[in-house]
This record gives structure tokens, sequence and C-alpha cells, in this order.
């Protein structure tokens, strides 16, 4: 077992998408249920906390403790906060992916048919996004924080990191390098990237199956290039700028494993006092007011 299974312990923490059970009978008491319990039952930093929220956590993490669903969601929210403090960011394309997927994974085609299914169930599908806003600046927040501030430092594993990468380089030898670069910057997301690799860059050995460089360990690349690289996450296209030239890169996937056997009972408890140390610790500097 990987050490970084771990880093899931507690549900309120993880990225996953569960399957979304609803009331199929006439009188809809589901819904009745929503529009009647919609009051501010916790203030947490000044954010209230409403009961159909509550319900909403409760349903969609499958919570059936009130009292205990109530401290997980206000946990989740304080990570939240902290998250955005920390410059951490939910994009909305990221939560309508996320929302795409939970849809399909429950048997729907589209937001919409998604949104309409809440919406019969009296749920305001606003509060169901910014659920699905907090679970991602969490999840967020606990790979970053968590995973790569905690568990690389543990002295039980050593972390090997692999990138497989795209790169389009620009030469500045080039009798056109302004007139490429220009037009490189003004299609880098409207065009594939391969295909601008393909159609610009000056790297001949590298060109032809559009830049495309796996399982690239660190210190391999170009120092400056190494240095960025491991702070991005697939998807991301960044630009570094040297004598010779410019590179463009896109991350196609970056991956970090354990290299030596792990005590995995000793981290796992590492971790839970980790994780229950930061939640202590952020309440206590918190303002969280209950409401009867």
């Amino acid at each position: 077992m990987k050490a970084k299974k771990f880093i899931y312990l507690f549900l309120f923490l993880t990225l996953s998408v569960p399957t979304l059970t609803f009331a199929n009978n006439k009188d809809n008491n589901l819904s009745k249920d929503y529009i009647l319990v919609d009051k501010i039952i916790a203030v947490v930093n000044g954010k209230p906390v409403l009961k159909s929220e509550l319900k909403l956590f409760q349903k969609f993490y499958n919570i059936q403790d009130e009292k205990k669903a109530l401290n997980e969601l206000i946990n989740q929210i304080l990570i939240s906060q902290t998250a955005k403090n920390m410059g951490i960011t939910a994009s909305q394309e990221e939560i309508n992916r996320y929302i795409l997927d939970l849809a399909k994974r429950n048997n729907m085609n589209s937001i919409e048919e998604l949104k309409e299914v809440f919406e019969r169930e009296g749920i305001a599908f606003s509060e169901f996004k910014d659920l699905i806003k907090r679970q991602i600046l969490v999840g967020k927040f606990t790979h970053q924080y968590l995973r790569e501030k905690f568990l690389e430092a543990t002295e039980e594993g050593k972390v090997e990191k692999s990138a497989t990468v795209r790169v389009l380089y620009l030469s500045k030898n080039s009798p056109d390098f302004e007139e490429k670069y220009k037009k490189v910057k003004s299609l880098l997301y409207k065009e594939p990237f391969s295909k601008l690799v393909k159609t610009y860059s000056d790297d001949e050995t590298t060109k032809e199956n559009g830049g495309l460089l796996k399982n690239i360990k660190e210190g391999f690349l170009n120092k400056e290039i190494d240095k960025k690289l491991w702070g991005y996450r697939k998807g991301d296209i960044f630009e570094v700028n040297t004598d010779d030239g410019v590179f463009f890169i896109k991350v196609e996937g970056i991956e970090k494993k354990f290299t030596d056997d792990i005590d995995n009972k000793k981290l796992e408890e590492k971790i839970k006092k980790e994780i229950d140390l930061l939640i202590q610790k952020l309440k206590e500097n918190s303002v969280i007011k209950y409401i009867n």
C-alpha cells in the first residue's frame, strides 16, 4: 500500500464523486424538508451556515448524524477559507467539470439535467455549487499542504518525481522569432499545443511528435525549466525565457511516488495527528458561533 493513500483518510478531505439518490415520491417530502429548514444554524468567521447547507452536506456525504455532519461541514469551511487565504482557487471551469463528472456518474448527460433534479427536490443549485467549490479547495489544500509539505518531508520514504511534458522551443537566432513568438502567444489556449509545436517549434528533434517528452526525471531538463516544472499541474502551460530562446512547456502529467518501503501504520498516525492539529489550530484562531 502506497503512503499517498493515507492522504484521503477523511471523507471531508477527499475529492470523491458519490452516487446521488433522490426521493421519487409524489408528495416530495425531501423538497418540503429543504424549503422549511432554511435558517442560520452557525456562523464561521462571519460566514453564515444554513440548515439547508447542512442537509445537503449530510446527503452528499451520506452522514446520518447531524452533529457529526455539522462538525465536518465546519471543518470543510475552515480549510476552504484557509486555502483561499493561501491563494488557492477553484475556477468555474473546474467546478463545472467536477459537476459534469458527477452528473455522468449518475447517468445524466449534462449539468442542466442534474440542476433540474436538484430543483425538483427543492435544493438550491447555488448551494450545491458552493459545496463543490469548497470540496475542490479542500482537495487542493490537502494535496499541497499535507502531501507536498508533510509527506515528502517524512524520513520514512523518498519521493521520486517524473513528468510527461510537451515542449515548444523558439530560437532567438531565428529571423522570424518575434513574429512566431507573438503568434504562439496569441494561439496558446486556442489551438492544440501539439499542433503549435509542429507548426512553430525550432527544435527539429521533438517537432514531429508534437514536442512530447515522457518520463522526465527531476534535473533532466534545462535548470530554469526544471525549477518551475514541479510546481505545476497537469494541463498547465508555462513559459521560460533563456538567453538562446523561449520555451513553452505544457504539463501532460506529474507523478510523485515513494521509492522506499515505509511503515504505513506509523505514517497514518502522523497524518491523522497533523490533520487533527491543523483543525484544532484553525478552530482556535476562528470565530465560530452556533445558533440554536
